[in-house]
């Protein structure tokens, strides 16, 4: 079947980002509201079930990853593009600005170290979190210097688990990525507790790429058409209704929010013949990467400032609302600033010059 495009997967790149950035600004206006401010936490931002949901962008963003590599693939299927072709173009798309924020964020780190404050940890193996290596922070998560990294992490996993499955049938993926994902989880349950292995692979996350993996292959067969979207709507919300009082890190992520990203995920997909999704949001969608990877220093420098502000102008009560809707507004600002001043020039900066590389071997093969 012929392939639709992908503006209403672009729309739910936007709303997941969107998600995501809610979900830490609330946690930055309650859960960690500094006890020095003074002011007691805003009933109405500080609900569980409100700061979590927001988490549940990043299982859509885990679904869409797997259902991309499958949608994708044909031309690495039919051999008109290599295994090594991919994990290039693959890695020019992530790692470039990734490299650019973590660097910054070292230097902000370095430079606004509270006196008396802990050693911001730049050991070899933390700085290798540059290159997506795993290692535990400092307070023994495992995190990369830049937090929000560790998806990205997990998202340059899959993309060597799709290589190393076109290398070995490409043409069932589907088959043989989920017995690689299936083995790296199986192979973490067994690995020493407090490993920076285990923690890495025993981890239901990384189960969501299969997800989407499933919905691009039953897509692309026909066998998910038009007329399952509303029963994946009516099921999602349903799902996500029974799971959304459990905490998102419980332990059954896979259950309580993948599983729910996917049936809505789906939903979206399926009805891109008849939903128009506004400009914006797509819009929103192309900087959806560089709002996730900005937002975070963004909002921590910000909404602290922003609420003691507010406080100290006379509206204690409505400081944490007040500053979470400026908060998010400027982390929007600025990755879409960072998306046109940034990723798109070094972007096509890298890629230009892969692909001059490239022509050059070619030619002196020839």
């Amino acid at each position: 079947m012929s392939k639709p495009g992908l503006s209403s997967l672009q729309a739910l790149r936007g709303l997941a980002a969107l998600a995501v950035v809610f979900h830490h600004v609330l946690r930055a206006v309650t859960i960690k509201l500094p006890a020095s401010f003074g002011l007691a936490p805003s009933p109405l931002l500080s609900h569980p079930i409100l700061v979590d949901l927001g988490a549940m962008g990043v299982d859509v963003f885990f679904v869409l990853s797997g259902f991309l590599m499958i949608y994708i693939s044909r031309p690495y299927q039919q051999g008109i593009k290599s295994t090594a072709d991919f994990l290039i173009n693959r890695l020019i798309r992530v790692w470039p600005l990734y490299a650019v924020v973590t660097l910054g964020v070292c230097c902000l780190a370095y430079y606004t170290k509270p006196a008396g404050g802990a050693d911001f940890d730049l050991t070899p193996l933390r700085l290798l979190s540059v290159f997506f290596v795993p290692s535990f922070n400092e307070i023994g998560i495992l995190q990369p210097i830049l937090g929000v990294g560790w998806t990205l992490n997990y998202e340059v996993f899959f993309y060597l688990v799709f290589a190393a499955s076109i290398l070995i049938q490409r043409k069932r993926l589907l088959a043989s990525s989920a017995m690689l994902v299936a083995g790296g989880y199986a192979l973490g349950a067994l690995l020493p507790p407090g490993s920076v292995l285990r923690a890495f692979l025993f981890n239901s996350v990384i189960l969501e790429f299969l997800l989407g993996a499933a919905i691009a292959t039953a897509y692309l067969k026909g066998s998910l058409a038009a007329k399952h979207a509303y029963p994946c709507l009516v099921a999602g919300l349903i799902a996500l209704a029974l799971a959304a009082p459990i905490p998102v890190d419980d332990g059954f992520r896979l259950v309580t929010r993948g599983v729910p990203a996917a049936l809505l995920f789906a939903f979206v997909l399926l009805s891109e013949s008849k939903v128009r999704w506004p400009r914006a949001l797509i819009a929103l969608g192309d900087a959806s990467y560089s709002i996730y990877l900005v937002h975070v220093p963004v909002l921590y420098m910000l909404a602290p400032r922003v609420m003691g502000k507010l406080a100290r102008l006379g509206y204690p009560t409505i400081a944490a609302e007040g500053a979470a809707l400026i908060t998010i507004s400027a982390c929007v600002a600025a990755g879409w600033l960072c998306h046109v001043v940034l990723e798109k020039p070094l972007t096509h900066l890298v890629k230009h010059l892969y692909h001059h590389a490239r022509g050059g071997a070619a030619t002196a093969a020839a």
